[in-house]
Protein backbone atom coordinates (compact mmCIF):
# COMPACT_ATOMS: atom_id res chain seq x y z
CA UNK A 1 0.00 0.00 0.00
CA UNK A 2 0.97 3.29 -0.98
CA UNK A 3 1.93 6.23 1.79
CA UNK A 4 2.46 9.92 1.60
CA UNK A 5 3.40 12.23 4.31
CA UNK A 6 3.22 16.44 3.51
CA UNK A 7 5.13 19.45 5.64
CA UNK A 8 6.02 22.50 4.99
CA UNK A 9 7.84 25.18 6.72
CA UNK A 10 8.38 29.14 6.33
CA UNK A 11 12.41 29.76 5.12
CA UNK A 12 11.64 33.50 4.49
CA UNK A 13 14.86 34.96 5.59
CA UNK A 14 14.61 38.45 7.49
CA UNK A 15 14.77 41.81 5.85
CA UNK A 16 17.72 42.87 5.05
CA UNK A 17 19.69 39.86 2.82
CA UNK A 18 20.81 39.91 -0.31
CA UNK A 19 18.25 38.68 -2.92
CA UNK A 20 19.24 36.25 -5.83
CA UNK A 21 17.81 36.47 -9.59
CA UNK A 22 19.08 40.17 -10.93
CA UNK A 23 22.38 41.08 -11.49
CA UNK A 24 21.12 44.58 -11.49
CA UNK A 25 19.68 44.11 -8.31
CA UNK A 26 22.34 46.33 -5.81
CA UNK A 27 20.01 46.34 -2.40
CA UNK A 28 19.23 43.95 -0.01
CA UNK A 29 15.54 42.77 0.63
CA UNK A 30 13.73 45.88 1.97
CA UNK A 31 10.43 44.22 2.80
CA UNK A 32 8.71 40.46 3.02
CA UNK A 33 5.48 40.80 0.29
CA UNK A 34 5.16 37.05 0.72
CA UNK A 35 6.69 33.85 2.82
CA UNK A 36 8.80 31.18 1.13
CA UNK A 37 8.51 28.19 2.01
CA UNK A 38 9.91 24.62 2.01
CA UNK A 39 7.46 21.90 1.13
CA UNK A 40 8.37 18.14 1.61
CA UNK A 41 6.56 14.56 -0.38
CA UNK A 42 7.48 11.41 1.56
CA UNK A 43 6.35 8.33 -0.34
CA UNK A 44 6.76 4.91 1.09
CA UNK A 45 5.34 1.95 -1.12
CA UNK A 46 6.19 -0.79 2.03
CA UNK A 47 9.91 -1.50 0.15
CA UNK A 48 11.30 1.89 -0.12
CA UNK A 49 10.88 5.42 1.07
CA UNK A 50 11.59 8.64 -1.29
CA UNK A 51 11.56 12.03 -1.15
CA UNK A 52 10.83 15.44 -2.49
CA UNK A 53 11.84 18.97 -1.50
CA UNK A 54 10.49 22.12 -3.04
CA UNK A 55 12.40 25.36 -1.67
CA UNK A 56 11.14 28.80 -2.40
CA UNK A 57 15.11 29.68 -3.50
CA UNK A 58 16.96 29.88 -7.01
CA UNK A 59 19.04 26.86 -5.91
CA UNK A 60 20.80 25.11 -2.70
CA UNK A 61 24.21 24.64 -2.69
CA UNK A 62 25.50 20.89 -3.33
CA UNK A 63 26.85 20.84 0.18
CA UNK A 64 23.50 21.87 1.86
CA UNK A 65 21.94 18.76 -0.45
CA UNK A 66 24.29 16.64 0.87
CA UNK A 67 23.96 17.90 4.60
CA UNK A 68 20.05 17.20 4.08
CA UNK A 69 20.30 14.07 2.86
CA UNK A 70 22.64 12.21 5.41
CA UNK A 71 19.97 14.08 8.07
CA UNK A 72 16.72 12.58 6.17
CA UNK A 73 18.67 9.18 5.78
CA UNK A 74 18.48 9.02 9.75
CA UNK A 75 15.77 10.69 11.02
CA UNK A 76 13.08 9.69 8.23
CA UNK A 77 14.47 6.74 7.18
CA UNK A 78 15.31 7.67 3.06
CA UNK A 79 18.24 6.45 1.86
CA UNK A 80 20.59 9.59 0.34
CA UNK A 81 19.86 9.16 -3.02
CA UNK A 82 16.06 9.12 -2.50
CA UNK A 83 15.96 12.50 -1.45
CA UNK A 84 15.54 15.06 -3.99
CA UNK A 85 15.81 18.68 -3.61
CA UNK A 86 14.72 21.79 -5.75
CA UNK A 87 14.75 25.12 -5.76
CA UNK A 88 11.33 26.52 -7.43
CA UNK A 89 13.82 28.85 -8.92
CA UNK A 90 11.89 32.14 -7.15
CA UNK A 91 14.23 35.52 -8.20
CA UNK A 92 13.02 36.67 -5.09
CA UNK A 93 14.62 34.59 -2.70
CA UNK A 94 18.08 34.54 -0.58
CA UNK A 95 21.11 34.52 -3.02
CA UNK A 96 22.72 31.10 -2.20
CA UNK A 97 26.12 31.28 -3.40
CA UNK A 98 28.81 33.18 -1.28
CA UNK A 99 31.76 35.01 -2.54
CA UNK A 100 33.34 35.92 0.30
CA UNK A 101 31.05 38.79 1.14
CA UNK A 102 28.07 36.87 3.10
CA UNK A 103 27.01 38.87 6.31
CA UNK A 104 27.14 37.06 9.46
CA UNK A 105 23.00 36.71 8.86
CA UNK A 106 23.21 35.17 5.65
CA UNK A 107 25.90 32.74 6.95
CA UNK A 108 23.59 32.00 9.94
CA UNK A 109 20.46 31.45 7.26
CA UNK A 110 22.47 29.27 5.42
CA UNK A 111 23.56 27.32 8.14
CA UNK A 112 20.74 26.57 9.67
CA UNK A 113 18.73 26.21 6.09
CA UNK A 114 19.95 22.20 6.06
CA UNK A 115 18.71 21.26 9.53
CA UNK A 116 15.56 22.47 9.09
CA UNK A 117 14.68 20.85 5.57
CA UNK A 118 15.89 17.49 7.42
CA UNK A 119 13.39 18.32 10.20
CA UNK A 120 10.97 19.15 7.72
CA UNK A 121 11.40 15.61 5.77
CA UNK A 122 11.38 13.76 9.20
CA UNK A 123 8.05 16.12 9.68
CA UNK A 124 6.12 15.03 6.02
CA UNK A 125 7.95 10.73 7.50
CA UNK A 126 5.62 11.52 10.30
CA UNK A 127 3.09 12.38 8.67
CA UNK A 128 2.57 9.23 6.03
CA UNK A 129 -0.79 8.09 5.86
CA UNK A 130 -2.98 5.56 3.02
CA UNK A 131 -2.45 7.32 -0.47
CA UNK A 132 -3.58 6.76 -4.62
CA UNK A 133 -1.12 8.11 -7.38
CA UNK A 134 -2.65 9.81 -10.19
CA UNK A 135 -1.55 11.44 -13.33
CA UNK A 136 -3.17 14.17 -15.23
CA UNK A 137 -1.25 17.06 -18.15
CA UNK A 138 -2.51 20.04 -18.61
CA UNK A 139 -1.04 23.71 -20.23
CA UNK A 140 0.33 27.16 -18.56
CA UNK A 141 1.14 30.27 -19.95
CA UNK A 142 3.28 30.84 -16.86
CA UNK A 143 7.13 30.28 -16.98
CA UNK A 144 6.47 30.24 -21.10
CA UNK A 145 10.08 30.77 -23.48
CA UNK A 146 9.85 34.01 -23.99
CA UNK A 147 12.30 33.93 -26.66
CA UNK A 148 10.51 34.28 -29.73
CA UNK A 149 11.78 33.95 -33.26
CA UNK A 150 9.70 36.37 -35.40
CA UNK A 151 9.58 36.72 -39.40
CA UNK A 152 13.57 37.09 -40.47
CA UNK A 153 14.58 35.15 -38.31
CA UNK A 154 14.91 37.37 -35.49
CA UNK A 155 14.81 37.02 -31.91
CA UNK A 156 12.64 39.04 -29.47
CA UNK A 157 11.75 38.95 -26.25
CA UNK A 158 8.20 37.98 -26.74
CA UNK A 159 5.64 35.19 -25.77
CA UNK A 160 6.81 31.65 -27.65
CA UNK A 161 3.67 30.16 -26.05
CA UNK A 162 4.43 26.55 -27.58
CA UNK A 163 8.02 26.48 -27.84
CA UNK A 164 7.55 25.67 -31.52
CA UNK A 165 10.00 28.49 -32.08
CA UNK A 166 12.17 28.86 -29.16
CA UNK A 167 15.92 29.60 -29.37
CA UNK A 168 16.30 25.60 -29.60
CA UNK A 169 13.54 24.89 -32.37
CA UNK A 170 14.01 25.17 -36.30
CA UNK A 171 14.23 28.54 -38.13
CA UNK A 172 10.96 30.24 -38.86
CA UNK A 173 9.26 28.75 -41.75
CA UNK A 174 10.32 30.47 -45.11
CA UNK A 175 13.44 32.20 -43.80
Amino acid sequence: MLKAGVAKVDITPSVGVRMAGFAGRVFPSLAVHDPLWARALVLDDGERRVGIVALDTVGISAEAVGEVREAAASSAGIQPEGLLLAGTHTHSGPAFWDDGTFTDEESGYWKALPGRLAELVATAAADLAPARLGAASGWCAIGINRRETVPGALVVLGRDQFGAFGPMARPWPGS
